[in-house]
């Protein structure tokens, strides 16, 4: 069996890592990014933290699922991000993509009962309950050890 340690490159000694959400969506209900493999646009002026290099697990947050819970279904490696445009707006390209199978569903007892070694996630995470855990702007960083884990 193929793990993610198997698609992404070795990690460097301050490896970023990130939990992207993809589920912006458009007038007519399609998802702004349907090709959340492939890449994930955000403003610089908004939040500038993400750099290529990084490993990132993409989420779907409950507003857009069937049973209005998030999921996190795969993630990649930030190859490269683009120029800003003159609005401040980027695009990242994500190669080496993984899905996770079964995606990890708010609500399952590993993530529920998930110790954080990220110190702001760690002091954020209430027993049952995930309120201010997510950052705003879709684009949360987490240790690589909670990646890893």
């Amino acid at each position: 069996m193929v793990t993610y340690t198997d698609l992404l490159p070795k990690p460097t000694e301050n490896q970023q890592a990130f939990i992207l959400d993809h589920g912006k969506t458009e007038d007519d209900g399609q998802l702004k990014y349907a090709d959340d493999a492939k890449s994930y646009g955000w403003n610089m002026r908004q939040y500038g933290k993400l750099k290529a290099g990084a490993v990132v697990l993409n989420r779907h947050p409950g507003k857009i699922t069937k049973d209005r819970k998030w999921e996190i279904y795969g993630g990649g490696y930030v190859e490269s991000v683009s120029d800003e445009d003159e609005n401040g707006n980027v695009t990242a390209v994500i190669t080496h993509a993984f899905t996770i199978e079964p995606p990890i569903k708010q609500g399952d007892s590993f993530i529920e009962n998930f110790d954080w070694n990220t110190p702001n996630k760690k002091k954020r995470k209430k027993p049952n309950s995930w309120a201010y855990f997510w950052d705003q702007y879709g684009m949360n960083e987490i240790s690589y050890t909670d990646f890893v884990g």
